[in-house]
This record gives C-alpha cells, sequence and structure tokens, in this order.
C-alpha cells in the first residue's frame, strides 16, 4: 500500500516554493517542464499562471512581490538576478507555452 504524506504546506511554504520556482524558471536553472513534471505536486507551484503570459503589470507586480521576499531571507544573488531581469526576456522565454503573448 502507497503512504501519502497528509501533512499540509502552510501558506508561507506555498509561497516560498512557489517564489523558488519562478526563480528557477526566470534564470534558466529549471524549465517549466522539469518544474510541473516533478513527482511532488508541491513542486510544482508557481505564483503565476504558467500558461498564460502575463501582462507587463502583473508581471512587474510579482517580480517586485520575489525581491522583497529575497532581501527578507537574504538571497542577494536572486535579487540581483530578478532586478535585471526585463519583461521582453519573461516574453520571449514564455512563447513556447503561449503563443498569443506580445511584448508591450
Amino acid at each position: 500500500m502507497t503512504e501519502y504524506d497528509l501533512d499540509e504546506p502552510t501558506d508561507e511554504e506555498i509561497l516560498d516554493k512557489a517564489y523558488h520556482n519562478a526563480w528557477l524558471l526566470f534564470s534558466g536553472k529549471k524549465s517549466f517542464t522539469e518544474i510541473s513534471l516533478s513527482s511532488k505536486v508541491t513542486e510544482s507551484y508557481m505564483p503565476f499562471d504558467p500558461y498564460d503570459t502575463m501582462d507587463r503589470e502583473e508581471f512587474e507586480a510579482i517580480k517586485e512581490n520575489m525581491l522583497a521576499h529575497y532581501v527578507v531571507s537574504e538571497e542577494y544573488e536572486k535579487c540581483a538576478y530578478l532586478r535585471d531581469y526585463t519583461y521582453p526576456e519573461y516574453v520571449v522565454m514564455m512563447e513556447p507555452f503561449d503563443f498569443e503573448g506580445e511584448i508591450e
């Protein structure tokens, strides 16, 4: 019989994992396929819908929230990367997943 872990993650754990996954995706360290096909559901959390390209305003809001999160956790390498990560870079990265996305 398969044993299941029924402990649900806290909101903070979910947010931390979602931001980490987004950073992995944005930085090219993992592909969306690698993230989404993980054997653990909790490994695929994202702070946005990866099947729909965000508009610039939503992208900037998520980026700012991620920056604030990484400042608090003192992960300055991630902060520096996110500071310089641009909306056009994000849109190009999303092209394989969303054919309707456009650079504004």
